[in-house]
């Protein structure tokens, strides 16, 4: 019998596994987004970027399509708690890393992309279906 309680070492150096590769299980829904996101032909985002000018550097856009085809997925919409997400849930975490997008980038980059990312989610979906995942249609 024991005689104390297992309290959490909220001190701990880290809470997550170090690589986050190790953060979520093989087969979660987000590595199969972010593979077929990456095998996209995403030219025609990546030359609406301002790469190469003055302030920050754009967000990649195989980043932001996995992020919102990941979320959407679980039917979130709203860019607010897409935002609030990155910042709390491993596997949207998983996705933009440390590189947390703000909930307007992830509007604008919407709004701006919203024809050209309907083929991508259904490529997207395509892959899922293939692969044995369950995607939701957007």
């Amino acid at each position: 019998m024991a005689h104390f309680f297992r309290k959490p070492d909220r001190r701990q150096q880290f809470l997550l596994p170090v690589d986050m590769m190790d953060w979520l299980a093989e087969d979660d829904i987000v590595h199969l987004v972010v593979d077929a996101v990456e095998l996209m032909d995403l030219s025609g985002f990546e030359a609406t970027s301002k790469v190469g000018r003055a302030g920050q550097p754009p967000f990649a856009p195989a980043m932001l399509l996995a992020l919102l085809i990941y979320a959407y997925s679980h039917g979130v919409r709203s860019s607010r708690a897409i935002e609030r997400l990155c910042r709390r849930d491993a596997g949207y975490r998983f996705i933009v890393g440390h590189e947390v997008p703000d909930h307007t980038v992830i509007a604008r980059f919407r709004q701006k992309h919203a024809g050209r990312m309907k083929s991508v989610f259904l490529q997207v979906l395509g892959s899922c279906r293939e692969g044995g995942g369950n995607l939701k249609a957007a």
